[in-house]
């Protein structure tokens, strides 16, 4: 039986927005999920601890959501921020299926929040780390098809996942996707998160992007993010630079 999710049906995602001086000019958005147990803010700082300087572009809007508080099996059922429910960190078991739902409503408010506020959905980014990653892969794979992509940072994807579900009923376009992970990371198995990847590109004909990072564990990483960044330039261009 899945946990309950407790005081999740009235919250809202607390979000933090890297300022942008040109935001007059925003055109698109990138939306950064943080993994478990951490929150916006933070990841917002560890993201520009690793890089050096902030990640940010001067045509899309940098979001960091905050995932409510929730119980978490994988730390005894206490309350933690993270996107959605896990029973074992593994590659072969299943998933919660009532958190993930849930949380990939909430995630739709806040592009819909975007696309409301003149952002088409075609040019929002939706990506992030570890549980994050996986997060974004749901919610982009099952109900918004249409972003301009998907990226993930040292995340995986559950061998009976929802998301390839959702793929084989799906006719149509699909995000492309970006993908790091560390060939050394002890906690999602580096062999897990490119299992995931070769899925997504062979069987379901994903434009896929792949790095391999030597000796990194279950961390960030610059050169990673560097090629974030190029790859979401790459799509969607500056048009004023």
């Amino acid at each position: 039986m899945a946990a309950p999710i407790v005081g999740l049906s009235k919250s809202k995602l607390a979000v933090n927005i890297v300022a942008n001086t040109g935001l007059k000019n925003c055109v698109g958005a990138v939306i950064l999920l943080h993994g478990s147990g951490d929150n916006g803010s933070n990841f917002n700082s560890w993201i520009r601890d690793t890089l050096g300087e902030e990640l940010s572009f001067p045509h899309l809007q940098v979001i960091y959501p905050t995932a409510p508080s929730r119980p978490y099996t994988l730390s005894g059922g206490m309350l933690s921020n993270v996107w959605f429910d896990r029973y074992a960190l593994e590659y072969e078991t299943h998933e919660d299926t009532d958190s993930i739902n849930h949380m990939t409503d909430e995630i739709s408010k806040l592009i819909q929040d975007q696309v409301n506020k003149g952002i088409p959905e075609n040019r929002i980014f939706l990506g992030g780390f570890s549980m994050g990653g996986s997060m974004s892969l749901h919610v982009a794979f099952n109900q918004h098809t249409s972003i301009a992509g998907v990226f993930t940072l040292s995340s995986y994807l559950y061998q009976e996942s929802l998301v390839y579900k959702a793929l084989q009923k799906h006719k149509g376009r699909l995000p492309p996707y970006f993908a790091c992970h560390g060939d050394t990371d002890d906690l999602v198995k580096y062999s897990w998160g490119k299992l995931t990847v070769e899925r997504l590109q062979e069987k379901y004909n994903i434009q896929t992007e792949f790095h391999s990072i030597p000796g990194l564990d279950h961390q960030l990483h610059q050169g990673s993010i560097k090629k974030l960044k190029s790859w979401i330039l790459n799509i969607l261009p500056n048009s004023d630079s």
